[in-house]
């Protein structure tokens, strides 16, 4: 048996024990290797999949509460055995829970059950604010995005919710004036989002044949231009940050959207 023993420090918290295991192990083989200093999700990822096409264990002694939680999620998705081994531990103290910080200083640390329901919490907000509804709530979303339509707002603000942020979505029509409670919220937190016309084309055309809808304005070039000039001027007139969607995926939108500095107000996960 092969075990695969992940930790986010350089110094490995499990690693007696697995050797302690190993040296009263009287059934087959057991061989084990050490993967220190894992710091993301991605490089979380890139171990278990070597570990699934192994066949290996997968045993972890992670504190971060967002790599133990995609340790669970990949060894899940790709069938691999896995051991939290500090897991029941930090249930049991993990509020409050404190550790040591590089400088000597306590630092507490959030809990898995804290990090859940700020989840919940963040997904029913966008679900609440989606398109526009509940203007009341938008002074305590993180973040607001504009757009026209079919410009992915509700993907994006549902993919940011599931990392805590409280995320509203507020269409931009011409016809229909934006509500004035945008135009008072720091534009630092509100992203306005752009699409290649022709692309917004398609995937309005697209959308009218999947719903069964006669060809109409709405996915025209002349209509798609209006709407885009409005929406331009909308975000001019804000004055927040805009952010280009055409061919861009939920994952590098949102990371985009950080590099740009929102959520200046707003914590989400682990932050």
């Amino acid at each position: 048996m092969e075990i695969y023993l992940l930790a986010e420090s350089q110094e490995q918290p499990g690693a007696e024990l697995i050797e302690y295991i190993s040296g009263h192990f009287s059934g087959e083989e057991l061989s084990c290797r050490f993967f220190p200093g894992i710091g993301s999700p991605q490089e979380v990822e890139e171990v278990i999949k070597e570990a699934g096409n192994r066949g290996a264990v997968i045993a972890h002694s992670f504190l971060d509460g967002e790599l133990r939680a995609e340790a669970r999620k990949q060894a899940w998705k790709l069938r691999v055995q896995i051991v939290d081994l500090l897991g029941p531990l930090l249930n049991k103290i993990t509020s409050p829970i404190e550790d040591w910080d590089r400088e000597g200083k306590m630092a507490a640390l959030p809990s898995l059950e804290e990090n859940y329901y700020k989840k919940i919490e963040a997904i029913e907000f966008a679900v609440r604010c989606d398109d526009g509804q509940d203007l009341s709530a938008l002074a305590r979303a993180d973040l607001v995005i504009l757009g026209i339509s079919r410009t992915s707002k509700t993907p994006l603000s549902i993919y940011l919710a599931h990392w805590g942020y409280r995320v509203a979505n507020v269409p931009l029509v011409p016809e229909v004036f934006p509500p004035r409670e945008i135009f008072s919220l720091t534009p630092s937190r509100i992203i306005g989002l752009t699409i290649d016309p022709e692309v917004l084309r398609s995937i309005r055309r697209e959308r009218l044949r999947v719903i069964k809808m006669p060809a109409a304005d709405y996915s025209t070039l002349d209509r798609i231009y209006k709407e885009m000039e409005f929406g331009q001027e909308i975000m001019k007139r804000i004055g927040c940050l805009t952010v280009e969607v055409t061919g861009r995926s939920l994952e590098e939108l949102a990371a985009i959207i950080l590099e740009k500095g929102a959520f200046a107000d707003g914590k989400g996960i682990n932050t």
